[in-house]
């Protein structure tokens, strides 16, 4: 029934089973450890290699989210991501050119949580402590706004969202008292002049023609 929602709904619907996991994972003490958590969790490792240093995690992640980023292009340019931004545009059109919606509406979960399950992982590994309270709601407000002031539906929006709400807070911490106003007054600026998010920016500066000579 969850994949028949539409818009708003569908999010709402997503945010609730999410909280609802929390829950299940705060209740479930015997496997979870409850509010108190599991620490002691050891470095990421790929067989004898483990990341001993900071600087060879800031690498490794480099790497893996310029690859995240390189699956997600390769996603949005195939017949798969050209049904996504149908269904996205009019679902009733999308049904009415045979598209599956609720077809590729799990699909899309599937991607969604392989991209959650190995940023996750990746945090655990590198605090060594997991527990529910890290993923609460706070997390999930995080995420939706990277979402929203990155641009939803691009690729290359979710990533300028996180760098950018990620970088703020160090950027504006001189302000001191007034560190939470200026954060909220950059991310309502974003929302007024770039509805579309950060990546929709590029759409002010057309790319250049080249002119050949005569």
């Amino acid at each position: 029934p969850t994949l028949r929602l539409r818009g708003h709904y569908l999010a709402m619907a997503t945010l609730a089973i999410g909280l609802i996991a929390y829950e299940v994972a705060v209740q479930w003490g015997s496997v979870t450890q409850g509010y108190m958590g599991i620490s002691g969790i050891p470095p990421l490792g790929i067989g004898a290699w483990t990341v001993t240093s900071d600087r060879a995690l800031l690498v490794l992640l480099i790497v893996l989210a310029a690859l995240a980023v390189l699956a997600a292009a390769g996603i949005r340019r195939s017949r798969l991501g050209r049904a996504f931004v149908a269904i996205a545009g009019s679902e009733d059109a999308a049904r009415a050119l045979g598209i599956d919606v609720a077809h590729y509406k799990l699909i899309a979960f599937l991607i969604s949580a392989f991209y959650a399950g190995i940023a996750g992982s990746l945090f655990v590994h590198a605090v060594g402590f997991v527990s529910p309270e890290v993923y609460g709601l706070h997390m999930v407000v995080l995420t939706f706004t990277m979402l929203y002031v990155g641009g939803i539906g691009t690729v290359a929006g979710p990533a300028l969202g996180a760098m950018l709400i990620a970088l703020l807070p160090e950027t504006i911490r001189a302000l001191s008292d007034y560190q939470d106003l200026a954060y909220g007054a950059v991310l309502i600026l974003i929302l007024i002049y770039a509805p579309g998010g950060l990546a929709s920016l590029s759409r002010l500066w057309p790319p250049r023609r080249c002119t050949g000579a005569a």
